[in-house]
């Protein structure tokens, strides 16, 4: 009976000594590094991952996970980012979302998420993150995108630097890249994957070396501009692209106000209807210009609704006639109507088929109408060129003092 207690002890220090065992080997980050360390990332996921805030550790600087990849591919999985985590890209490296894959990084005001490269400063250091999935849950809320876009681009027959490619779908709220070598955001339409924008607003895209976005003509509409935030960017303007020659826009959009203008340096053809509100100012490179096609269905219009507070500007990238090509309408559709615009500096080549006269404006092709209220019209050889044919009219309503100069082709 004497040796009882010392029996009870050594089983108590045996017990002790598993469930501290066990504390050790067991828990929610068994498979992973200590959590005072970040965590180097596998270049393919084959599964759903979860990036979490883990690090607090002072001499990591809260850095939670390092992309040491050419290409960290998010393909047919979710990867989802957690408020506050921190990741660092290595020089050189890209992450592409494709084929079904998500990813879903959601911040906060207080916790935004960091993405951004190895050595940091104001220069792009790795690649670019591009969205080439139309998966709907892709998402960046509170994120900020850093020190990408430096050479590289997703596609070897676009030459574009970008920090952020979307080839496919994304929302983007209340996030903001900085320091690219070229554009913030750009916009594709590779291999017929158009791309969709579900929501974009309240974002912040600063130190870009070119544009601060590019976007193609049949989404322009579906960002709100003016919740946003766009400085010290190399031009501070929204470029509206064409990838190849004329670009054809076949969804109707409405072009909203913005606190830059659009810049447009293709020609842009109109096979849907095209609506541009109040305020709105519209820069035209050499070789810019609008149309809207006889040959589309529905007879699209172009419609302007410049009020005498909030006027449109079209004017040429040069204060200069012959700046950019103008406007051509071809449809017969009574919603072609300018309201308080103030158009300058086109007439670079005769359109259509028109050959001598240049202008600003043109009308061409049988039953054409333009409706022109409150507008003016300068540093043009004519406001308005039409083509007359012995079979063919057209319908000029011209209520605009400052159109005067109408041409006969």
């Amino acid at each position: 009976m004497k040796n009882l207690p010392f029996f009870l002890l050594f089983c108590l220090l045996f017990a002790f000594s598993s469930c501290e065992e066990d504390n050790m080997m067991s828990g929610p980050d068994d498979e992973s590094p200590m959590v005072d360390e970040a965590i180097l990332l596998e270049c393919r996921p084959t599964t759903d991952i979860l990036l979490t805030n883990h690090n607090q550790s002072a001499n990591q600087n809260g850095l939670d996970y390092i992309i040491d990849c050419s290409t960290f591919d998010i393909d047919g999985v979710e990867v989802t980012i957690e408020p506050g985590t921190h990741i660092q890209v290595g020089s050189g490296n890209r992450i592409i979302v494709t084929d079904d894959g998500a990813l879903i990084a959601e911040g906060t005001s207080s916790e935004r998420i960091r993405i951004f490269g190895e050595e940091g400063g104001t220069q792009a250091t790795w690649d670019y993150l591009w969205f080439h999935s139309t998966n709907v849950k892709n998402k960046l809320n509170f994120v900020d995108i850093v020190n990408a876009g430096s050479t590289n681009t997703p596609n070897g027959n676009y030459d574009e630097v970008s920090a952020v490619f979307l080839n496919g779908r994304l929302s983007m709220t209340n996030s903001s890249i900085s320091h690219s070598d070229g554009n913030g955001l750009t916009t594709l339409n590779l291999n017929s994957r158009p791309s969709f924008i579900t929501e974009f607003s309240s974002n912040t895209i600063r130190g870009c070396a070119n544009y601060p976005m590019s976007v193609t003509g049949n989404e322009v509409g579906s960002y709100d501009f003016m919740s946003c935030t766009f400085t010290d960017n190399g031009e501070q303007s929204i470029r509206v692209s064409a990838e190849q020659g004329e670009l054809t826009v076949t969804t109707e959009n409405t072009w909203l106000e913005a606190p830059l203008p659009y810049f447009v340096d293709s020609p842009l053809r109109f096979d849907a209807n095209l609506i541009i509100e109040a305020g709105v100012e519209i820069i035209f490179g050499s070789g810019g210009g609008f149309s809207n096609a006889r040959t589309a269905p529905g007879s699209p219009y172009i419609r302007v609704n410049g009020t005498e507070d909030k006027h449109v500007v079209m004017r040429g990238e040069i204060a200069q006639a012959g700046a950019w090509r103008g406007i051509l309408i071809e449809t017969s559709s009574i919603q072609n109507e300018f309201n308080y615009v103030d158009i300058s500096d086109g007439g670079q080549i005769p359109l259509s088929n028109i050959t001598d006269n240049t202008g600003n404006f043109y009308l061409d092709y049988n039953n054409a109408r333009l409706i022109l209220n409150n507008c003016t019209s300068t540093r043009a050889e004519c406001d308005v060129v039409i083509r007359p044919a012995s079979s063919w009219d057209f319908f000029l309503e011209n209520n605009s003092p400052g159109v005067t100069v109408i041409c006969e082709d």
